[in-house]
């Protein structure tokens, strides 16, 4: 669970998006020209739910409603509208007047990661390259 907007404030927007997106887990291969792969779990989104639930104590004393859908374009755009709000949110119990986001985008230097692996491996016994 993570928040997302300002801590007590009367005039400042919060979230109150009710939506799922929903699907399976499935073990892709990403391998470079059909050699040996990295094996990645990857979530595929499959259905968008939202609704009017508040999934609260009251709940069940309130008329609600939900939708489910699976057009593909629909899904495609709800999954990218919730990856930004986890994104943007932070850990439920935090103390932080306004939105302080504490997930970032990591860029990776491949060209300096293969460089730093060449400098740690090791040798064969033989000196012969594999």
């Amino acid at each position: 669970m993570r928040a997302l907007g300002w801590l007590r404030e009367d005039r400042k927007p919060l979230l109150n998006a009710k939506l799922l997106v929903l699907g399976h887990l499935a073990l892709n291969v990403y391998d470079p020209d059909n050699g040996y792969g990295e094996e990645v779990l990857d979530f595929e989104p499959r259905t968008v739910w939202w609704g009017s639930a508040n999934w609260t104590v009251r709940a069940g004393s309130h008329l609600e409603v939900g939708f489910a859908c699976d057009d593909p374009t629909l899904v495609e755009e709800a999954t990218a509208f919730v990856a930004d709000v986890i994104a943007f949110s932070e850990p439920i119990d935090t103390t932080c007047a306004g939105p302080e986001p504490n997930l970032v985008q990591v860029e990776f230097d491949d060209a300096a990661m293969a460089e730093a692996m060449e400098e740690m491996a090791e040798p064969d016994d033989d000196g012969e390259d594999w």
